[in-house]
């Protein structure tokens, strides 16, 4: 329920609607759903990873973030192909990061690093988060233009935007790779808020 100018409630409708009760998301005949995000998505694009490790997503798309290829809106979900063994998917504002296959692939707007592939440039296809450490991913997560991932180490690592101290490295400058956050132990669970 909610919001659907941009089919974001995946029932294949669209419009200056605001609907005040459930609606079922239409999913292909056989789909059955694994997870959702449980972190963020973005304000007006969502997404559910089923049981085959298959990453499923509708909405907006306004910044390529469902790595399409395309900024078109979708209002039923569709399978993002160039995915596959998709086990976490975070995002926000028009930006995504998913582990797919064990590796961090972003897709969207990248105007702060918030795609952490070394670049500021926009993305509607998969880029690789550079400089990871190769170890196990956790946990995704996603706030307004910066990601982080929590390793099964306990080690927490961020980037993107950072005007007012989020990545937590002690600097108020953006990165456009991750960076590891300094705690005090190890981590067990994370979370993004907004700038």
């Amino acid at each position: 329920w909610g919001y659907t100018l941009h089919g974001e409630l995946g029932n294949g409708t669209s419009g200056d609607t605001l609907v005040s009760t459930p609606v079922q998301v239409q999913f292909q005949a056989g789909v059955t759903i694994a997870s959702i995000p449980t972190n963020s998505d973005p304000w007006d694009t969502a997404y559910a990873i089923d049981t085959n490790g298959n990453v499923w997503g509708w909405g907006g798309n306004a910044g390529g973030e469902l790595c399409m290829g395309n900024l078109q809106s979708y209002t039923t979900p569709v399978q993002i192909t160039s995915l596959t063994k998709v086990t976490a998917v975070a995002g926000a504002d028009q930006h995504t990061t998913y582990d797919a296959n064990g590796v961090l692939k972003s897709c969207g707007a990248n105007t702060d690093g918030d795609l952490g592939d070394g670049k500021t440039a926009n993305a509607q296809r998969p880029v690789i988060v550079s400089g990871l450490s190769g170890q196990g991913v956790a946990a995704v997560v996603s706030g307004y233009n910066n990601v982080g991932v929590l390793y099964t180490s306990g080690q927490y690592d961020d980037w993107g935007l950072n005007n007012h101290g989020q990545l937590g490295n002690g600097t108020t400058a953006n990165s456009d790779v991750p960076v590891q956050v300094s705690l005090p132990a190890t981590a067990t669970q994370v979370a993004q808020g907004g700038n």
